[in-house]
């Protein structure tokens, strides 16, 4: 008897910065920066109920990127460490369960070295591709986080890859409408700018970006200036602004590619003050043309009505926020707040990092002027006096008129410097339709170009897949008749947009038992030489026999001990093998295939006389092939999805 089982996997890689509907509600945020060494679980969730009895609706946390990867001490001895995700996820659970309103993830990409352990050597490869300053030495300021440069791509791309793993943990909390936006920050002082005290970066990196940049832009290559004052200066703003642009629209795009809704939200220290020179976030407008907010950090002394004034006037239709830290008096406090609410604030965030801090602000925000705020929907702003300042002559220290008034204003900042940002026009989610979602194998489906949005107008579209390339809005194709994974494709192109949905024709079974979806694999290469041949290697995935798909790339080195790589595979594919890089000569110990913790079994295929000794169980027996190259290969023909019974 014939039994067919398929699943259609839709998976959504569209960029696209939507505004923020309906949600018409205010937020006072209680704020964790997980600053502590020593990762205190529980005393941060533990204060989300006080928080929550004082008058916090939210929680907004930061997920740090050293501490997640490399927690403790454990990395310096073991590569493969677990991620640690309690510093985030109790405070979310006990958050959750005391009621708490929304959630926003600050995903903080510096790392912290203290008590000896090189976290920024494990996560992104050390100083080496760290920001520098004029002297050459490696910044570390506010909480001694290092940052890499963002001229560094390589650590760019590894970050992107971690906020990318961040998003898709936290998905859920998007799924059930409590995330309210995920921000990045990157600086000693989680900010998502340039650290304030100085107008870095002269990593070598950044120096020869900027020649070349220079080079193709006024025909000569040029050395950063030591000031922004003058032409020069001018120029080297404008380059750090344009790669603080590209690092920031990278990092919103990886969020939206898990989900196109999330909101993606620059968070920053200043953008008006004496030290948003340095920071690089004066043309804010420019920096945040593709995001769904602005938040940044007064001091308590701070003109707080002019700040929200400057960005809402600057970032229509977007959310501004603010941040407060516990200093300051009770009315200070109650200024900072209902100022802030007053001219536009949907969110203000407040620094808790203890029961004092909740206690310091709670006269504040139980006032009645401030609880006014918190339960009154937020409605539009009207001005009736407008300010205009130029972007040149800021730079050039004239500086902002800072003088009290109480109304909302409008503060216009002409920015006659910096290069227009085009606004995203790619509003448009793409999806595909099945139309017969449960065929039997060899039926006839059609597959749909399925676009909704406001751009849909312009798209046009290209299939791909094994023995398919075709355009149109449709294709019509067979459900193969053999059992396996099989990719079609859907490419919906649109000019300065780009956008891929991918759908897999899985027929988990026609006749034979049930395959298993290969999405780990634990090997162990030799010690004593050649550590480098591991990188380049890949492990791919057959339903013949004959023609491979790559399923992951090895881009590291050996250990020499037990590695284990992890990896996004749906395909059910009866053949696995492991083939050597360029360089290798095989050179396994062990190696292992697994669907999670499943360990697979089958009948063993390879290269070379003594392949099966990499899957004897014996960690001392070695599998080496003739010659170096991709022609080495050992797999396995498997046997239905797990011990093959």
């Amino acid at each position: 008897m014939k039994k067919a089982l398929s699943a259609l996997h839709i998976f959504l890689l569209f960029l696209s910065y939507s505004g923020y509907g309906q949600d018409n509600n205010r937020y006072l945020a209680m704020l964790v920066l997980n600053i502590q060494e020593d990762n205190l679980y529980e005393s941060y969730a533990n204060m989300v109920p006080a928080a929550k009895a004082m008058g916090c609706n939210s929680v907004y946390i930061a997920v740090r990127w050293d501490i997640t990867k490399c927690p403790s001490f454990q990395c310096i001895s073991d590569p493969n460490v677990a991620s640690e995700w309690r510093p985030v996820d109790n405070v979310i659970n006990k958050a959750l369960q005391s009621g708490i309103q929304k959630i926003a993830l600050r995903i903080h990409l510096g790392a912290n070295n203290a008590y000896g352990i090189n976290r920024s050597g494990f996560i992104w490869g050390g100083e080496a591709n760290e920001a520098r300053d004029m002297a050459g030495n490696v910044y570390t300021d506010g909480y001694n986080d290092k940052m890499f440069s963002l001229a560094h791509q390589p650590s760019v791309e590894k970050a992107k890859n971690f906020v990318t793993e961040v998003t898709q943990r936290y998905k859920y909390l998007q799924d059930q409408g409590k995330l309210l936006f995920i921000s990045v920050s990157i600086t000693s002082n989680q900010e998502g700018e340039y650290p304030h005290w100085g107008i870095f970066d002269y990593s070598s990196y950044m120096k020869e970006s900027y020649s070349n940049w220079h080079l193709a832009q006024y025909g000569s290559t040029a050395l950063p200036p030591s000031n922004l004052n003058n032409e020069a200066g001018k120029r080297w703003y404008t380059f750090r602004h344009l790669k603080l642009k590209e690092f920031l629209d990278q990092m919103g795009s990886a969020v939206k590619a898990v989900d196109s809704n999330i909101k993606f939200v620059l968070d920053m220290g200043s953008v008006y003050d004496g030290a948003s020179k340095n920071r690089g976030t004066l043309g804010f407008e420019k920096l945040s043309c593709r995001a769904d907010g602005v938040k940044i950090n007064d001091d308590i002394s701070y003109n707080h009505r002019f700040s929200m004034d400057l960005l809402r006037t600057n970032a229509p239709n977007k959310w501004i926020m603010n941040e407060l830290f516990p200093q300051g008096s009770t009315s200070e406090k109650v200024n900072f707040l209902k100022e802030s609410y007053q001219h536009g604030a949907k969110l203000v965030s407040l620094v808790i990092g203890s029961q004092g801090s909740i206690d310091e602000f709670a006269p504040a925000v139980q006032s009645p002027e401030v609880q006014q705020y918190l339960t009154t929907p937020m409605s539009p702003i009207t001005t009736t006096t407008t300010t205009t300042y130029l972007l040149s002559n800021i730079l050039n220290n004239s500086g902002f008129n800072l003088s009290g008034y109480s109304q909302p204003q409008k503060i216009i900042l002409n920015d006659d410097v910096l290069p227009q940002c085009s606004p995203n026009t790619c509003n448009f989610n793409l999806g595909i339709m099945n139309s017969n979602p449960n065929p039997s194998c060899g039926d006839a489906i059609t597959l749909t170009a399925n676009c909704t949005g406001g751009n849909c107008d312009g798209v046009s579209y290209t299939w791909t897949g094994k023995g398919i390339s075709s355009s149109g809005n449709f294709l019509n194709i067979s459900v193969p008749k053999a059992k396996g994974n099989y990719m079609y494709t859907l490419s919906a192109s649109k000019s300065g947009c780009d956008s891929k949905v991918s759908t897999g024709i899985i027929v988990k079974e026609c006749e034979g038992n049930e395959l298993c979806a290969v999405n780990r694999v634990r090997l162990k290469f030799r010690k004593d030489c050649c550590l480098n041949h591991l990188a380049g290697a890949q492990i791919q995935g057959s339903t013949n026999g004959v023609t491979w798909d790559s399923l992951y790339t090895v881009s590291q080195n050996a250990t020499g001990t037990w590695q284990e790589f992890n990896f996004n595979n749906l395909a059910l594919y009866p053949q696995i093998r492991f083939v050597s890089g360029s360089t290798a000569n095989g050179e396994l110990l062990e190696i292992e295939f697994y669907q999670g913790a499943k360990k697979l079994y089958g009948t063993l295929f390879g290269t070379g006389g003594n392949y099966a000794n990499a899957m004897d169980g014996d960690e001392t027996t070695l599998w080496t092939g003739q010659t170096a190259g991709k022609t080495n290969f050992i797999g396995l023909v498997l046997k239905g999805c797990g011990d093959g019974s």
